[in-house]
């Protein structure tokens, strides 16, 4: 497998700055219907992977942890501080960041708790996640989803606003095509996703269909993209004349400039791309 680097003759990159852009804090506008069936969590998700197909039947919702339970197992509240400060703190924006992937039923049911009080001073509350690995996506959904199950109809009644700052990193060296590809139709379904980083190494036939499928999805214009990062090199996988597969996979590069220009021009979405260098 030959992998060609870009030599300081050949500059190819373009990066998009748009102007300062306000949150979509609009209570609960564009979010999924919940579904009725979410993940069971009792411990961090740290290092966890994908539940497989077979197991879809066991998901379930969280229960509320018995009084035993709270006083036997404090260590799986991960988030305790930061709801303790914000009981005793007058400011209007809660922001959680990793609660998605680390909070545990014993953090979720205190979230929920918090903010069905009549003291509660939140009109905000911003979840700050980032999901490393692709395996980690489908049952970090479902968390997701578990969440919204549980404090969704406590915010819409007290117009408290959900404001989820997820972002998302592919790494195509890592995984085959096809699943980055199921991937970025998943990431359709959940418009919290409004960060994405895409790197690795493709032929020219790769590079094309990543970039169609990730154009399919910008063009939704159903959020509000705070960063996308796409950053790939070529590969030769094919056999043929390495010369010639580079050259078109940097005409592809280039027409996708383009497009992504374009798009930076009706939807104001921050777009990098550039290829990678190692």
């Amino acid at each position: 497998m030959c992998q060609r680097t870009l030599s300081q003759e050949e500059p190819l990159s373009l990066a998009i700055v748009p102007f300062k852009r306000g949150l979509a804090l609009s209570p609960l506008s564009c979010y999924d219907t919940v579904s009725e069936t979410s993940i069971s969590t009792t411990g961090s998700s740290t290092g966890s992977t994908c539940s497989s197909d077979a197991n879809d039947g066991d998901i379930q919702l969280i229960q509320r942890p018995s009084s035993r339970g709270i006083s036997s197992s404090c260590a799986l509240r991960h988030f305790e501080v930061e709801l303790s400060l914000a009981a005793v703190s007058s400011a209007t924006t809660l922001v959680l960041s990793g609660f998605i992937e680390r909070s545990t039923r014993h953090d979720i049911y205190a979230l929920r708790d918090f903010l069905v009080r009549d003291d509660c001073p939140c009109q905000t509350v911003q979840f700050q996640d980032d999901v490393a690995y692709a395996s980690n996506f489908r049952r970090f959904a479902y968390k997701k989803e578990n969440i919204n199950h549980h404090i969704q109809a406590i915010c819409l009644r007290k117009n408290i606003c959900l404001d989820y700052q997820i972002r998302l990193d592919l790494d195509v060296d890592d995984l085959a095509l096809d699943s980055v590809l199921s991937l970025l139709a998943e990431v359709k379904k959940h418009p919290e996703v409004r960060q994405l980083s895409i790197a690795g190494h493709l032929n020219p036939t790769q590079e094309r269909t990543l970039l169609q499928k990730l154009t399919s999805l910008l063009r939704q214009d159903d959020r509000d993209w705070t960063c996308v990062n796409v950053f790939t090199g070529f590969v030769n996988t094919t056999g043929n004349d390495d010369h010639d597969d580079y050259q078109q996979w940097r005409d592809i590069m280039m027409e996708y400039m383009e497009i992504f220009s374009q798009l930076y021009t009706k939807y104001n979405i921050p777009i990098d791309i550039r290829p990678c260098c190692d």
